[in-house]
This record gives C-alpha cells, sequence and structure tokens, in this order.
C-alpha cells in the first residue's frame, strides 16, 4: 500500500507508540487481565478514536486507509488494544457518521473521536456467538422507546466494563432486519 507524507507521519508517530507503550507491556497485561486505560488515553491523545470521523464533530477527518495503517501498528504492538480502537471506529463511529442524525453524532461522536468513551459492539450471544442470523435479542417497541431484552457478552468481555458506547444489534419483530441502538455504560475511573 502507498502512502502519502502525512499516513507516513501519522504511521511512524503510532508506531513509536506502540513500540515504547504497548509492545513492552502487552503480554503482562494479558496475563494480568489487565485493561490498559493509560496506553488507551495515550492513543486518544494521537487521535487514533476518531480517524475517519470529521474534523468538525472532534476527530481527524481521514480516510479509511490511514485507519488501516493505525489499527496496525497499534496490534503490532497490543492486538487487545487495537480491537479497542477498531470497534470504537468501525462499527460504532461508522455507523453513526452513516445513519445518526445531528443531534446523535454531536452527542456521541465527539467523545468517541476524543477516547472519552469507548464504543462497543454487541454481537455475541451464548448460544450464536458472533452469527448475526441467529441473534434473539429482541428490541420491543414499548410507547416511543424500545425495550432491548436478551443476553450479550460483548462489551463486557471486551473491554472489562469500561465502554461507553453501545451499538447493540437487536432483530425486532421486523423479520431479517437488524437495528442499532446507542446506550451508555458506567465508565469507571
Amino acid at each position: 500500500m502507498l502512502l502519502n507524507e502525512d499516513q507516513i507521519m501519522i504511521r511512524d508517530a503510532v508506531r513509536a507508540f506502540a513500540q515504547e507503550q504497548l509492545w513492552p507491556n502487552a503480554a503482562r497485561w494479558d496475563k494480568e487481565h489487565h485493561f490498559p486505560k493509560d496506553a488507551h488515553k495515550g492513543l486518544a491523545e494521537l487521535g487514533a478514536y476518531g480517524i475517519c470521523v470529521p474534523e468538525e464533530l472532534g476527530g481527524a477527518g481521514l480516510n479509511y486507509q490511514t485507519l488501516a495503517v493505525v489499527l496496525e501498528e497499534i496490534a503490532a504492538g497490543d492486538g487487545g488494544t487495537s480491537t479497542v480502537i477498531s470497534v470504537t471506529n468501525c462499527p460504532v463511529n461508522a455507523i453513526l457518521m452513516r445513519y445518526g442524525n445531528q443531534a446523535q453524532q454531536e452527542q456521541w461522536l465527539r467523545p468517541l473521536a476524543a477516547g472519552q468513551m469507548l464504543g462497543a459492539f454487541c454481537l455475541t450471544e451464548p448460544h450464536a456467538g458472533s452469527d448475526a442470523s441467529s441473534l434473539r435479542t429482541t428490541a420491543t417497541l414499548e410507547g416511543d422507546v424500545y425495550a432491548i431484552n436478551g443476553v450479550n457478552h460483548a462489551p463486557f468481555a471486551a473491554f472489562g466494563g469500561w465502554s461507553g458506547a453501545i451499538s447493540a444489534e437487536a432483530a425486532p419483530e421486523v423479520k431479517d432486519a437488524a437495528y442499532a441502538f446507542l446506550s451508555y455504560m458506567n465508565q469507571p475511573e
């Protein structure tokens, strides 16, 4: 893949961070089941959480090729950390940019792009793994709100419960359709 000068500069900055902060600690973090909040704060300062989010919403306004370069460098340092950054950028940010209204984008994309909250994609159910066609979680319209019922493990397994925005996939009453819902989770300090 041919990179432009800006992408090379971004790659080199993220690579240096990964070699300094992630790679030396990744095995210990895995062994101790540690979520590296300080490393994520450093990556947030580098803009890793909002690579493709438009600048007017607090992101870097870059393209998906640049996101791929950033994720590759982070993954070389720590695969788990790369997964967190990846899920926040795609699908959570991407879904909000494509389908969110202006108020939702303002409310959710700014803190997501700044790394003030993490995105999670809830697609793992005990009976189905990540087979979206086998989801049993339901979303039922009750008045003007949806009640979501089901069992999903993804945000807790992936991020130790430190997620702020959840894009929960649910199979509502409409056959062969899936919906994404946004929800806050507590963020322990």
